[in-house]
């Protein structure tokens, strides 16, 4: 249960910081990191991987 607390509330604080960070609800905020989080993974393997 612990683990899963951390999980959450680091999961909640990054989505937290975008909304702040681009003044969006929380839905789009989650959606902004999830982009970020695909493009990150996308250039770690590149275009054709």
């Amino acid at each position: 249960n612990e683990d899963l607390k951390r999980f959450m509330v680091k999961a909640f604080n990054e989505v937290w910081e975008r909304k702040q960070q681009y003044d969006v609800n929380m839905r789009v905020a989650a959606f902004i990191l999830a982009i970020e989080r695909v493009t990150k993974a996308a250039e770690l393997r590149g275009l054709y991987a």
